[in-house]
């Protein structure tokens, strides 16, 4: 229980990230419609975040009843959140492992930045920048997967958290 409630801390300023960026990147989707699904993905993993959350506090710790919804809400946010999760872990190991990829990424960045403000960063820069956003990203991916697997345990654990009382 103890490993689920760090978890569930380190997650939750990593959603909230998360969620005001999906709702950047909505906007940025409304013009580019094949962006939607990134955006969905963020937005889902900042609600699987919050739910879980929630049923740690109130179900599982304050050990009141909760919503049968709230189950769903977890649970569907929930698969998309360990999808996430992997493809998270697997494009971070896939660019640190090659290091062509990523000084392809940095020349992009390079480049777009070079374009937008007319000023450019120092490559060793971006290249030290970019190698740890793609660690942090494979130990969130590597989090969020663990995290999900132990919700998906908690919630058949405290089931009866989610029991209506039968009226007579």
């Amino acid at each position: 229980m103890t490993l689920y409630k760090i978890l569930s801390y380190i997650l939750l300023p990593i959603a909230a990230l998360l969620g005001f960026l999906g709702l950047i990147a909505l906007l940025i989707a409304i013009s580019q419609p094949a962006l939607l699904l990134g955006v969905f993905m963020l937005v889902c993993v900042a609600i699987y975040t919050y739910t879980s959350f929630y049923f740690l506090q109130n179900g599982i710790i304050a050990q009141r009843k909760c919503k049968p919804s709230l189950k769903d809400w977890i649970k569907v946010n929930a698969y998309v959140s360990i999808a996430f999760g992997v493809l998270s872990v697997v494009q971070s190991i896939g660019l640190l492992t090659n290091p062509v990829a990523i000084q392809q990424v940095i020349e992009q960045s390079a480049e777009m930045q070079n374009q937008m403000s007319g000023t450019s960063t120092p490559t060793d820069l971006l290249q030290k920048t970019t190698q740890w956003l793609l660690i942090i990203m494979g130990i969130t991916g590597v989090i969020l997967i663990a995290h999900t697997f132990l919700t998906f345990s908690y919630l058949k654990k405290f089931s009866s958290t989610f029991e209506q009382p039968s009226s007579s």
